[in-house]
């Protein structure tokens, strides 16, 4: 008997700006019921709380962890001219820093999903 192989847990934070420029109501709404799946989490950073200075300066990275710790974490960033993979533990662990700071300052997943709702609404 083969066995489904579970769905990766997806933790995602996005800055308000980013639901406000380029997003339309559809995709917005579609972000809403993505959100509301067990392995998902989505988080927004509003507009009015202060951010660590690196997670400004640094831009989206994505932290890759994987199950049971078989692997080391990795970071990938995707840069203007290409894109990187950091797996040294000071690097990653720079990344996991930044992403806990902001994790600290984002909204829950229930204001984050209400908050998304709203801008949707703005826009039709």
């Amino acid at each position: 008997m083969v066995s489904t192989p579970r769905a990766p847990r997806v933790d995602i934070m996005l800055d308000e700006a980013v639901l406000r420029r380029g997003v339309d109501a559809e995709q917005l709404g579609h972000l809403v019921t993505v959100s509301r799946q067990p392995n998902v989490s989505l988080r927004v950073v509003p507009f009015n709380v202060d951010l660590h200075r690196a997670s400004m300066t640094n831009g989206a990275f994505t932290i890759l962890d994987f199950d049971g710790g078989s692997e080391p974490s990795i970071i990938y960033s995707d840069g203007l001219t290409g894109a990187l993979y950091l797996d040294k533990p000071a690097e990653v662990e720079a990344y996991g820093d930044v992403w806990s700071a902001t994790e600290e300052k984002a909204l829950s997943e229930a204001q984050s999903r209400k908050l998304i709702a709203s801008i949707a609404e703005e826009q039709t």
